[in-house]
């Protein structure tokens, strides 16, 4: 299957045969949060996996946008992973000691909700990070075994979201 690439030049995108999995790497930069959600918009559109798209598209956005106004990171990169009735994203940053908070904002603050969504919306998700391959998973229902582990020098902030008979 192929995906359009999104910014010629600065942006790739790799579908793999033997899983369903995408990848898709940009430039920590303010258009960041947008591709990512095009990118995952578009590989869930294509599976026909409409149900979870807005989900997802907001909790990437969330993670990207971390990574772009916290870190000094100089690319991002989104996999997206297809599993039967669930879906995987993870965004991998090369800012492990930047690890996302879990804030408890002023309800007039207009920052601080981001990994509150996390706990409300995914069916799971979590913080992996290398440090001795230090993982970390804030939900039941955890179900990949090893991964995601990110690589030497880099952090991960993943989620799962499922439905029908999964959910």
């Amino acid at each position: 299957m192929t995906i359009a690439v999104l910014d010629a030049g600065d942006v790739t995108v790799e579908p793999s045969d033997a899983v369903r999995e995408y990848r898709l790497c940009v430039p920590s930069a303010v258009e960041a949060p947008r591709l990512a959600r095009n990118h995952v918009a578009e590989v869930l559109g294509k599976q026909g996996w409409e149900e979870v798209a807005e989900t997802a598209k907001l909790l990437v956005s969330e993670a990207v946008t971390n990574v772009y106004r916290h870190t000094a990171t100089p690319r991002i990169l989104v996999r997206t992973v297809l599993l039967d009735a669930r879906v995987v994203v993870a965004v991998v940053d090369t800012a492990p000691e930047a690890l996302p908070v879990w804030r408890h904002p002023d309800p007039e603050t207009e920052h601080g909700r981001g990994m509150a969504l996390f706990g409300l919306l995914a069916h799971a998700w979590g913080i992996s990070w290398h440090a001795a391959a230090h993982t970390s998973a804030h939900a039941p229902g955890a179900s990949f075994g090893e991964w995601p582990v990110p690589g030497p020098g880099e952090k991960c902030v993943w989620f799962e979201l499922r439905w029908g008979l999964a959910a």
